[in-house]
């Protein structure tokens, strides 16, 4: 990306949520001869879009994703990049799933994200907020799905039936994560939501089997019942990210 301020390319502005930034760049762009730069169009070494970019950012603010999306109006091409993959096969959702629920909201209010979409891996955003252990991200990622599969099934369409949050490639949801992990109050949400504790992946491996391999007692205790899930946390995580690193 050629276009820049003070060193500041839009990708730096839209990942640190300054929008004053995202705009000055936006008309440098446009003012360029005889072809004015298409940011829209614009990746980076990991194929990476400004929305990608902006899902991640830095700040509690919409106003970046919101004037990209006029722009994609604009163009004619919400469809292909709302829910574009990067290399990683990664979309923005995905991007967001350090913790703004205002951005995800956004995505997933605009009609051109696949909530279930996967990655490489098989991941889908709801495994990456698991992963990274944010809890209220992911329960606003698994409430969205349910809410979708009720819509659907009252106009009569068909849902897929499958466990919440999907399945990567290795056969494991966002419980066999939330263990990966090792963090407890998602481990409990995701046990009271009914999650199975003795559900296996390709390995053939439990995530009583994680915890065995760990030495994590504490794990063991949670998925075998000895202690209850339900019990209130000693803590939460933020779910916040001050910039997601994208893959």
């Amino acid at each position: 990306m050629d276009v820049n301020y003070d060193g500041q390319t839009a990708f730096d502005a839209a990942a640190n949520g300054d929008f004053p930034l995202v705009v000055l760049l936006w008309g440098m762009a446009m003012a360029v001869q005889p072809q004015p730069v298409d940011l829209l169009a614009a990746k980076d070494k990991s194929g990476n879009t400004l929305v990608h970019y902006a899902a991640a950012g830095g700040e509690d603010t919409c106003d970046t994703m919101h004037f990209l999306m006029q722009q994609m109006q604009a163009s004619g091409r919400e469809q292909m990049l709302m829910d574009a993959k990067n290399d990683a096969g990664e979309t923005p959702l995905m991007a967001a799933h350090a913790g703004n629920m205002r951005l995800a909201d956004t995505l997933l209010r605009s009609g051109y994200v696949d909530l279930l979409a996967q990655d490489a891996r098989g991941n889908t955003a709801a495994h990456h907020a698991a992963a990274q252990g944010h809890l209220w991200m992911l329960h606003f990622l698994l409430e969205a799905e349910q809410r979708r599969n009720a819509a659907l099934a009252k106009e009569g369409k068909t849902v897929e039936t499958t466990t919440l949050g999907g399945y990567s490639l290795q056969h494991r949801n966002v419980l066999h994560y939330a263990c990966m992990s090792e963090y407890k109050p998602l481990v409990q949400y995701l046990l009271t939501r009914g999650f199975d504790a003795k559900e296996s992946d390709v390995e053939g491996k439990t995530c009583l089997d994680l915890a065995k391999q760990r030495n994590l007692l504490w794990l063991e205790d949670l998925l075998s019942g000895k202690a209850k899930a339900a019990d209130p946390p000693t803590h939460m995580r933020k779910t916040r990210g001050i910039v997601a690193v994208l893959h």
